[in-house]
């Protein structure tokens, strides 16, 4: 019989606490301007969803609009930064 050997998963660090907690107050603190953007101009989230297109990416949906302002998922930077636009004019 032929000996088996141990095979060794090589695992990534878990994150530190802290950034967690902070990438979690930004997308919190996200959340709540783009659903006082939105409660401000009268739109819905699949119309903000349209707005936040960006560069011909696919338009973001009203669940990932909704998951944005729960605080629930990040965006990615080029969302925020379009938010940033759509602000201030």
């Amino acid at each position: 019989m032929a000996k088996t050997e141990e095979i060794k998963v090589k695992r990534r660090p878990g994150r530190p606490k802290e950034s967690f907690k902070d990438n979690t107050a930004k997308a919190q603190q996200f959340g709540f301007k783009l659903k006082r953007f939105r409660a401000a101009q009268g739109i819905t989230q699949e119309q903000m969803g349209r707005l936040m297109r960006v560069n011909g990416d696919a338009v973001p949906s009203k669940i990932v609009i909704a998951r944005w302002e729960a605080g629930k998922h990040a965006p990615q930077k080029r969302y925020v930064d379009k938010l940033e636009q759509l602000i201030k004019g």
